[in-house]
């Protein structure tokens, strides 16, 4: 049988964070269990950090691994927070042009240097693009309380930008995924293709609910399985 550990790096997302809907807090779920079949067994050690950014997720990376980095793969998924902004300063200053947590440039060159890295060492990647955001719950949840927020949603031009911005991310990622030959783990058509779409995100509009982070889950086992057995049938070592 086949062992291989999984290291996930990225934002809460990747750290299955969900957001409580009667507290509006959030929390953690249970750690992932190890995933066992006839020939594969599966071990998960989540590195997913709250608010994490590309920029933040290399420095992690890079002290994981400049000592032994203990996996064989690495699951890496940025982008939720590098795409948002400071939206009491936008409410603030509408007339003037403002810059995401990480411009899309910035972020397209850490996570090329990222994925050097990480290929240098030798380890297997997998790239994770974006689970689709509410824009209308993140509205309501980030941008409604603030007593600006016509002048934001005038700044915006309509709500479903929120939406188009934070969707480029995913487009980026999946960009680097093609220019790099690197496999890609598509969790965000899950969630487009579900007709229950709304039992899938939280009430803040980004973060999943455990039904969403169960898609997300399935769409990681089947997909490192698949990508194991492709390894073993080109006599390459995952």
């Amino acid at each position: 049988m086949r062992r291989l550990t999984v290291k996930l790096f990225g934002d809460s997302i990747i750290g299955r964070v969900i957001q409580d809907p009667s507290t509006g807090r959030y929390r953690r779920m249970d750690p992932l269990e190890d995933f066992q079949d006839q020939d594969l067994q599966l071990s998960f050690v989540n590195c997913g950090k709250f608010g994490s950014t590309i920029c933040k997720g290399r420095k992690l990376i890079e002290r994981q691994l400049e000592g032994d980095p203990d996996c064989q793969v690495i699951l890496a998924g940025f982008g939720g927070n590098d795409c948002n902004f400071n939206w009491p300063e936008i409410g603030q200053n509408p007339s003037l042009a403002h810059e995401p947590s990480t411009p899309l440039d910035v972020f397209y060159q850490n996570f090329l240097q990222v994925i050097k890295r990480i290929k240098e060492a030798g380890i297997k990647l997998i790239l994770a693009n974006l689970p689709p955001i509410d824009a209308e719950k993140f509205f309501d949840t980030w941008i409604a309380p603030d007593r600006a927020k016509d002048k934001i949603l005038g700044w915006l031009g309509d709500k479903q930008a929120i939406y188009r911005w934070h969707e480029m991310y995913s487009i980026k990622v999946e960009t680097l995924a093609r220019e790099t030959d690197t496999p890609l783990l598509d969790i965000r058509s899950p969630f487009l293709g579900n007709l229950a779409f709304q039992s899938l995100i939280g009430p803040d509009g980004m973060h999943p609910t455990e039904k969403g982070h169960g898609l997300i889950l399935e769409a990681a086992r089947d997909f490192i399985r698949l990508e194991a057995a492709r390894s073993l049938e080109s006599g390459l070592v995952v």
